[in-house]
């Protein structure tokens, strides 16, 4: 029963750091559609660019901080560049099953920086 809780902590700090690397690619869409609307319109919408820009290098930052080579370059095609799943395992070159389980290795691992950077 215990080992079960422990599962359970894993996932959900899993499911946040899930959350998290998918806010790079809404932010990154945000920026383009504000730039296009003022490209258009001659007007801004009430976008920070600033702190948008800012949120995107420090998730960037995150992602290229992960030790693991193969978790990295997964990350890093997943999230910030938006691969599908069969894309990342083809460039990875493994199957998707295992691009499946490199993915949860890589988001364990995402989880425990981003419980380090809030406890420090």
């Amino acid at each position: 029963m215990e080992g079960s809780f422990i599962d359970e902590s894993i996932d959900i700090s899993r499911v946040e750091a899930d959350r998290a690397l998918r806010a790079y690619k809404i932010m990154n869409s945000v920026l383009r559609s504000s730039q296009d609307y003022g490209r258009h319109f001659g007007d801004e919408e009430n976008v920070d660019e600033t702190a948008l820009l800012a949120q995107m290098f420090s998730l960037r930052s995150l992602v290229l901080s992960v030790e693991n080579a193969r978790e990295r370059m997964f990350l890093y095609h997943y999230y910030i560049k938006g691969n599908t799943l069969n894309t990342c395992a083809k460039l990875l070159g493994v199957s998707l099953r295992t691009v499946g389980r490199i993915k949860l290795d890589a988001l364990s691992s995402v989880a425990r920086k981003m419980k380090t950077k809030n406890n420090v």
